[in-house]
């Protein structure tokens, strides 16, 4: 936008034209228009005879234009390239000037706009032309009109633009002009309005409705109101005026002024009193009766428009009888009006506030109306583009889903969260403070309480510092209603009840709300078994007597009968919002009815792409049958193919390609130290090639050519720096405890580095991608040192191939791994639990950091503390877990290798095995480091006096044999070590 508006204002270069300009102005007000805003553009104004007070051309400097909405920019931008166009003394057009105000009210302040309105004016009828002052009303056309009188009656002098309405009807009746003379007799004081040339305009009988309402003159409007049925019905007091088109726009109008002022927004409400608010209800149930016998068109924007006001005064069972009288009048294509439905969902959910309802068949149920929204969403209805972005969009289900839950229909909450997957929808804080605000009031305190075994303490010192993070992000109004919320909980609910830091991490993942609502109809459930008197919601209906255990008061449901009842309740749900029966999803979904539910947990979480939902287009194929990685778009079940789309670049075969040599470092290797001796590798090669660009240019191969390069030796032979430039490196290694951010934070968040760092590990901000993670003893750090333009690699594919080879790794074993919900990378064991993550970085095709593999079980007790990658409602495993045969994961794995699936290997093991893997998915050779190469220099971690305090707060357990890394050389180079 800067850009564009410096252009327009450069004076080197060819000046527009007054068209050019006028189109440009134009094109602005329709981004505008799609654009909507609610906060006024943050202009200040020290005083108020400002030459220029109504023209923002100048912004506040201690403003950012990038910081302001994109309504407030192309103000600016409009306020702009209307100065370039007075500098070149073009004459404003109508149509300029129409949409620059348009473009103004609703953003600028009430004198501002004024003297907006004035000035604009007097561009188009300039006061010293007094002889031609008719010429020049003429010449503004309707639409502009509409606009001065809208914004003169937005600045609370309405009568001042229908003086100007008042000037351009009798401009226009020069003789030989006008054809259209009408005049209308007003009423019965004898006021009589010229209607010449716009009696038949329907936009400016709609502005001069709306005129009055925002002056505040209800009567006034409902004067303009009247005027215009008369006119539409012809009664005309002289002349042969057309009468204009039976819209609903001026009722419309009137009855929008009545909503915002009863809206419990309007300040004005409280002054209010009981008489006054019934007699506005008449007005507009007055006018909806004066529709039907004006025989106005009842379309479904008009039957959406009575319900969504209705709803929003709670005024559920007048409402309710008025949309019946309307029904008859409407067509059964307008009940697939996206709008239409949330306005009925809005009306379901007041009437579910509400004791006593009037039931008729007009407003649908809440799953039947849920029912139409997918419809219109999965194309199974004809409908308008408009309609369908309509009802795919955020508002709308956000709409569903508090409808919902005001049901308390949680099954069918489960099911529009997972609309929210499947139509790629990225919920807001909105969708969130839905959910709790809906929990919290119906009481399921519990239903947001943590599932990790931590202390209160430390976990509401994990909950307050993520608070703390999303208010300096910008979200500090919902941390402040999460932390409202959980405080108004009642005292005797749980002493040991334990908050969850699940809840303020990045919203933007609905499968954490998936599972509170799981535990929600749990609870609803366990709750109707224990009390069979206790009205529970309309979904549960009763209990089987086989269902149960125990008599009286000692009623119980197990678990697993818990889990399976919710299945079934989920699903019926499912079939009844999705309409697609069981066989019809296992069809779908391309597995068979009877294959084995995926591992839920404590509760099943429907995925949206295992229960019925088809595949979007956008991550299909687009190269025939080729298969594609997981993380890269897709990967199909028992696929043979290439791993990412760059397949046909890089399946060559690249043994000629000098070996990867493997490094396993032994000890724990502090982040710090990992990271420089990523560095010098990364570093060495690059002083190598300039060493050998330097000795071709000079043909010389004295040492004085590789002075400054610390990373080579002095002595070094072009022999040698040829084969440094080439060296590809793997480095395994366990790390020391620490936890690391990706390049997306640009400063930490002392409170929870402080809180991490006393648990006696190291906390840093990295250059790799991704969010927060976790690394330490027991878990299979590599970083990989590639020149990724010798194999032919983009970054992409590079990821998937480390990707694959991890895969294979633990295939293996015989632990089998899923597609990364929701598109995330990394390699996951099951829907909810995340083996392996990938974080990389890629300087000049040189790649540095790589993965981590959990493979031990004290890998673990570091993930407690944070929300692993950023991830909602997803959790860490390890290798020993998913072999452990007691624990709940051994079911789902496969058969091992021969030799393979040890439940106590440990990662040493594991490492030795990975470069077999790594070689045959890169096509390389590999081999050792030579004893020359490496050298360690090997400390105990108890020197450092931390080997306890990992043992007592991180539950991290360091054996005595175990070292700890504290300098390392390089081909005879040390590394320099910050």
């Amino acid at each position: 936008m800067s850009t564009f508006v410096s252009d327009v204002q450069d004076t080197r270069r060819v000046p527009f034209t007054a068209k050019q300009l006028e189109d440009f102005i134009v094109s602005m007000r329709i981004q505008t228009k799609r654009h909507a805003m609610t906060q006024p553009a943050p202009k200040k104004v020290n005083t108020d005879i400002a030459p220029d007070l109504w023209r923002p051309a100048q912004l506040d400097p201690s403003i950012p234009a990038k910081a302001l909405s994109i309504p407030a920019q192309c103000m600016y931008a409009i306020a702009m390239i209307y100065d370039v166009c007075i500098e070149h003394k073009f004459q404003p057009t109508a149509r300029m000037v129409s949409a620059t105000l348009a473009s103004f009210i609703g953003l600028l302040g009430t004198k501002q706009l004024h003297q907006a309105a004035n000035y604009a004016l007097g561009y188009l009828i300039p006061s010293e032309d007094k002889e031609g002052e008719e010429g020049n009303l003429r010449k503004i056309n309707h639409r502009a009109l509409a606009t001065f009188i809208h914004a003169y009656g937005r600045v609370g002098k309405p009568k001042k633009g229908e003086a100007l309405l008042a000037r351009w009807a009798a401009a226009q009746r020069v003789e030989g002009f006008p054809k259209d003379k009408g005049w209308l007799d007003a009423g019965e004081d004898g006021e009589v309005v010229d209607l010449a040339e716009w009696g038949n305009n329907v936009v400016i009988w709609q502005s001069l409705v709306k005129a009055r309402m925002d002056g505040k003159d209800m009567v006034g409007a409902r004067v303009w109101l009247d005027r215009y049925r008369m006119a539409a019905k012809g009664e005309v007091v002289e002349g042969a005026t057309m009468p204009p088109p039976i819209k609903a726009d001026p009722y419309l109008t009137y009855m929008a002024g009545i909503r915002d002022k009863l809206s419990t927004r309007d300040p004005l409400t409280r002054a209010i009193g009981k008489a006054a608010r019934q007699q506005m209800m008449s007005d507009f149930h007055g006018v909806v009766r004066l529709m039907v016998a004006d025989h106005v068109p009842i379309e479904s924007s008009v039957l959406a428009f009575v319900i969504g006001f209705e709803a929003s005064v709670g005024n559920v069972n007048e409402g309710t009888l008025l949309v019946e009288e309307l029904s008859s009048l409407i067509t059964t294509d307008a009940l697939s009006d996206a709008n239409l439905i949330t306005a009925l969902l809005d009306m379901r959910r007041a009437a579910a506030q509400r004791t006593s309802f009037l039931q008729t068949s007009v407003i649908s149920s809440t799953r039947a109306l849920i029912r139409k929204l997918v419809q219109i969403g999965e194309g199974e209805l004809s409908t308008s583009r408009k309609n369908l972005a309509t009802c795919r969009s955020r508002g709308t289900l956000n709409t569903a889903l508090a409808t919902a839950l005001a049901d308390r229909d949680y099954p069918a909450s489960i099911v529009v969260l997972n609309l929210f997957e499947h139509w790629r929808i990225t919920p807001s804080h909105t969708t969130y403070c839905i959910v709790l605000d809906a929990l919290v009031a119906q009481g399921h305190y519990l239903a947001i309480s943590a599932d990790a075994e931590e202390t209160a303490s430390v976990s509401m010192l994990n909950l307050e510092a993520t608070l703390q993070s999303m208010a300096r992000e910008g979200n500090g109004k919902q941390a402040e209603k999460i932390r409202r919320m959980l405080a108004n909980m009642p005292e005797g609910s749980s002493e040991t009840l334990v908050v969850s830091a699940q809840l303020s991490t990045m919203l933007r993942q609905t499968q954490y709300l998936v599972r509170v609502l799981n535990r929600v109809c749990a609870a609803e459930m366990r709750g109707k078994v224990e009390d069979e008197g206790r009205e529970g919601p309309e979904w549960l209906g009763k209990v089987a007597i086989g269902e149960v255990e125990g008599e009286g008061e000692g009623r119980v449901m197990s678990d697993e009968k818990v889990a399976k009842k919710l299945k079934f309740y989920v699903y019926k749900a499912q079939d009844e919002l999705l309409g697609k029966s069981k066989e019809e999803r296992a069809k779908n979904s391309g597995v068979n009815s009877t294959v084995k539910a995926p591992l839920l947990g404590s509760a099943p979480t429907i995925s949206p792409r295992r229960r019925g939902f088809e595949a979007s287009l956008s991550v299909q194929s687009k190269f025939g049958d080729r298969n594609f990685s997981t993380s890269a778009i897709r990967r199909d079940e028992g696929a043979n193919g290439e791993s990412c789309d760059l397949a046909s670049a890089a399946k060559g075969d690249f043994t000629h390609v000098d070996p990867v040599r493997t490094v396993y470092i032994p000890g724990f290797v502090p982040y710090h130290i990992g990271l420089a001796l990523q560095e010098h590798l990364v570093k060495q090669r690059a002083d190598a090639r300039s060493a050998l660009r330097s000795l071709s240019e000079s043909s010389s191969n004295s040492a004085s050519t590789l002075a400054g390069l610390s990373t080579i030796a002095p002595s070094a032979s072009e022999a040698s720096l040829r084969a440094q430039a080439a060296q590809d490196t793997l480095l395994l290694l366990q790390h020391r405890p620490v936890y690391t951010e990706g390049r997306r934070h640009d400063s930490e968040n002392e409170l929870v580095s402080s809180h991490l760092r006393s648990l006696g590990a190291d906390y840093y901000l990295t250059k790799r991608g991704g969010q927060i993670t976790y690394h330490g003893p027991g878990q299979l750090v590599g970083y990989p040192i590639l020149n990724l333009a010798s194999m032919n690699l983009a970054s992409r594919c590079y990821v998937d191939k480390i990707q694959d080879s991890l895969i294979s790794l633990l295939a293996d074993r015989g632990v089998e791994t899923v597609e990364p919900p929701e598109n995330h990378t990394g390699v996951w064991a099951d829907e909810y639990h995340k083996i392996a993550s990938i974080g990389i970085q890629v300087r000049h095709r040189i790649s540095s950091h790589g993965f981590a593999v959990n493979v031990e079980k004290r890998a673990m007790a570091g993930f407690r503390h944070i929300i692993a990658c950023g991830i909602v409602g997803r959790n860490m495993t390890c290798l020993q877990d998913r072999l452990d045969p007691e624990g709940p994961f051994v079911k789902y794995n496969k058969q091992p290798r021969d030799g393979k699936g040890d439940r106590e290997e440990g990662v040493e093991s594991v490492a030795r095995d990975y470069r077999e893997h790594f070689a045959k998915v890169f096509g390389r050779r590999m081999r050792d480091v030579a004893e020359e190469e490496f050298k360690f220099e090997l400390g105990k971690e108890g020197k450092a006096g931390k080997a306890g305090l990992l043992k007592e707060k991180l539950n991290v357990k360091v054996e005595e044999e175990e070292g700890l890394v504290e300098g390392v050389e390089v081909d005879g180079r040390p590394v320099a070590i910050d």
